[in-house]
């Protein structure tokens, strides 16, 4: 009688084993694929808030036929900025926060029109290490990105004699 029940338990164990391995590995994939999802979009925020951010300095920067500064496009820059806070941890959505400071300084400090290249790169250069922290932060968590960045452009440093 003991035999009779070995090939029913041993479809059972197989069925039993099955059903744990198929749950155990949805499982597994859901919580690897909520993570890569999460990574993504990280990502994109970081990446918009970049491009944003790029786009408002060249507005500051440039100046026009008439020798005038432009503003940037504040509701462009206030939306990216906020995706960043939602998706983003509490380190790099406070450095996003530094970034948005030092961008309004840049703004309120900055005249109408031409600025000597001397004090445009001390009002810039605060801003731009806020903009180098944020990135190598962002880089940092999203993992395997290398070593940190040491600067932000690769234009040569400008010195007032030359």
């Amino acid at each position: 009688m003991v035999n009779q029940w070995a090939p029913i338990a041993s479809v059972l164990g197989g069925i039993l084993a099955a059903l744990v391995g198929g749950t155990l590995g949805g499982v597994l994939a859901r919580r690897h694929e909520s993570k890569r999802w999460t990574r993504d979009q990280r990502m994109t925020a970081y990446v918009d808030l970049i491009r944003s951010y790029a786009e408002a300095y060249n507005r500051l920067a440039t100046l026009d036929d008439s020798d005038q500064r432009g503003q940037p496009d504040w509701a462009d820059w206030i939306r990216s900025l906020s995706v960043v806070y939602v998706v983003a941890d509490s380190k790099i959505a406070d450095q996003a926060r530094e970034v948005d400071a030092a961008l309004w300084r840049l703004t309120i400090h900055s005249t109408p029109t031409r600025i000597p290249a001397d004090e445009w790169r001390a009002l810039r250069d605060p801003l731009e290490a806020k903009v180098l922290r944020f990135l190598n932060l962002a880089r940092g968590e999203l993992g395997s990105l290398g070593t940190p960045l040491h600067a932000l452009w690769g234009r040569p440093e400008m010195h007032p004699h030359d």
